[in-house]
């Protein structure tokens, strides 16, 4: 018996190698596609470098963990629909909102929606595993965004009309990138979306406190388009009068100009002028100015003229 064994084992000896030395071989090579990227373990030890899309050797006694690398997006959108390699679904994010504005500053419970799209660092990924484990999506990403969406919540009143969807991206997103530096640095954000839905009570209440703004801005809104008007008027009505009094004096000054020029030492300016005042409208009423203890009646308040002796009145 142990002849004929000898003898077997003697006859398929090539053969036996062949099977085993292909076998040893299909263990020593594994080939990682474009988007993921490789963490080797051997003999429960995780490895520092991480095997890269293409062709890697390996022992093979080693095992290598896949992780995906390129674009992955988790919902935590509440829904039970089938995750794939780029896109997870989880729960809702629940916070307790102290509002301002509406419910009487009562706190709510509301569920946020965010929606987080990430890569993996790839120079880190072993020391992902390493430290968080080969759960890391619960104990690390899940966990930055549940912390991040609490922060970004925490000073705000979600159910106040100057809170927007697109504020809160913003401040999550900011805040997100900065977690994760700085637990880390094992992820990198690429966009973040977010969602929420109040309590229908806390709705109706906010709906009401911004009707009731948006009244109040309307309503100073008419009060100061009125007071534009009005003094657009007064504006007007002293334009007008102003244009009134220029109408006023402009003949007066032309009288005036006129005076300056004449020569009332002579007769026949004096004539002269007394015709223009008649032609202008002027009533007569000439007030009288003492001078050198003479009274003579003032051609105009700053002109005075010698009057004809009374021997020459009659001529």
């Amino acid at each position: 018996m142990l002849d004929e064994l000898k003898y077997f084992l003697w006859q398929y000896m090539y053969w036996i190698i062949a099977i085993i030395a292909i076998a040893i071989a299909s263990q020593s090579f594994i080939i990682i596609n474009d988007g993921f990227i490789g963490v080797p373990r051997t003999l429960g030890q995780i490895h520092d470098e991480e095997l890269q899309p293409g062709i890697n050797i390996k022992t093979p006694i080693t095992t290598v963990k896949i992780m995906r690398s390129s674009e992955t997006t988790v919902a935590y959108d509440n829904k039970q629909d089938e995750d794939t390699d780029s896109f997870m679904h989880e729960p809702s994010i629940s916070v307790y909102n102290k509002t301002q504005s509406a419910n009487g500053g009562a706190t709510i419970y509301v569920l946020m929606r965010p929606t987080v799209s990430f890569s993996l660092n790839t120079n880190t990924a072993s020391q992902l595993t390493k430290t968080m484990g080969a759960n890391w999506k619960a104990t690390y990403l899940h966990q930055v965004v549940n912390d991040g969406v609490q922060k970004a919540t925490a000073d705000i009143d979600l159910s106040s009309p100057n809170v927007t969807v697109e504020s809160l991206k913003t401040r999550l997103e900011s805040l997100l990138v900065t977690l994760f530096k700085e637990r880390g640095d094992f992820i990198k954000v690429i966009n973040v979306n977010v969602e929420y839905t109040l309590p229908p009570a806390v709705t109706e209440a906010a709906n009401e406190v911004y009707k009731k703004r948006q009244q109040v801005v309307a309503t100073l809104a008419e009060q100061e388009r009125k007071t534009i008007e009005l003094q657009t008027e007064l504006n007007v009505a002293k334009i007008n009068a102003e244009i009134a009094a220029m109408k006023v004096i402009a003949p007066i000054n032309s009288v005036v100009q006129y005076f300056v020029s004449l020569d009332f030492s002579n007769e026949e300016s004096v004539e002269k002028a007394m015709q223009l005042l008649q032609i202008q409208g002027w009533n007569g009423q000439v007030p009288l100015i003492i001078s050198n203890g003479d009274t003579s009646p003032a051609i105009a308040p700053i002109f005075s003229y010698p009057l004809k002796p009374e021997s020459q009145l009659d001529k």
